[in-house]
């Protein structure tokens, strides 16, 4: 058991990256490769990524503070034992990036790292499940990678294939909304985009959910609009 040691981990992972998955949420690794970068794994939303003891973080006297896990996921790492548990901190060869622990092994300076989340957005790649139900908003996606959710809405705001939009309208008029839109609302908050145009508003409303599940599903360049279109990284 280590108080405070540099110590190495090798992992047969494709293409180089280091991964893993917590909860059927989202792939962890240190390089997204082509997936979608979503962001620095979340101590609060994702408990069991941080360090099993409940210590989730090593801080510098500089007042530098980086995240600890409960695995390592790269070649080297700072492990910190904590009581009967150890902790790890990544690291990867100095880039120069401020705000990191630095360690010298041999020749080789290293920085610590977070882990990200993320999610293959590849053509090939289609959802193992959908969920939504008739007359609900709420829908979800269900990868190998993660889980996807979002909300759909019926609008009179008429759009294109894939169409963006950061804000809808809701007309009071009988039968206009009958254009359906969808949001991803977890892990990222993304704009409205385009689900498909119901031929009336009473369908709208019974299929748009799951509509926006579906498209997500098969639909790459559907999924890429909506990743890439986002408000905020937001895993709280």
């Amino acid at each position: 058991m280590c108080l405070f040691c540099v110590d190495a981990y090798a992992a047969a992972c494709a293409d180089g990256a280091l991964s893993f998955v917590r909860n059927g949420d989202f792939v962890a690794s240190m390089n997204c490769g082509d997936m979608v970068d979503l962001g620095i794994v979340d101590a609060e939303r994702f408990p069991d990524a941080v360090c099993g003891a409940g210590v989730r973080n090593l801080k510098s006297s500089t007042g530098v503070s980086v995240s600890l896990y409960s695995a390592k996921y790269t070649d080297r790492a700072i492990c910190v034992a904590v009581n009967d548990a150890v902790c790890y901190a990544n690291l990867v060869p100095d880039d120069g990036v401020a705000g990191a622990l630095r360690v010298r092994i041999g020749d080789v300076v290293y920085r610590t790292k977070d882990v990200s989340w993320c999610l293959d957005v590849d053509a090939e790649n289609t959802a193992t499940l959908v969920r939504s139900n008739v007359n609900s908003v709420n829908w979800s996606s269900l990868f190998q990678s993660g889980t996807v959710r979002g909300i759909s809405h019926c609008s009179n705001q008429a759009g294109v294939s894939n169409g963006v939009s950061d804000d809808l309208m809701v007309s009071s008029a009988e039968g206009a909304n009958y254009w359906c839109w969808c949001r991803a609302v977890m892990p990222v908050l993304s704009y409205w985009v385009l689900g498909m145009e119901f031929a009336s508003d009473e369908n709208c409303t019974k299929y748009c959910a799951a509509r926006c599940a579906e498209v997500f599903a098969e639909d790459a360049n559907f999924r890429n609009t909506m990743l890439h279109n986002i408000y905020s990284i937001d895993l709280k």
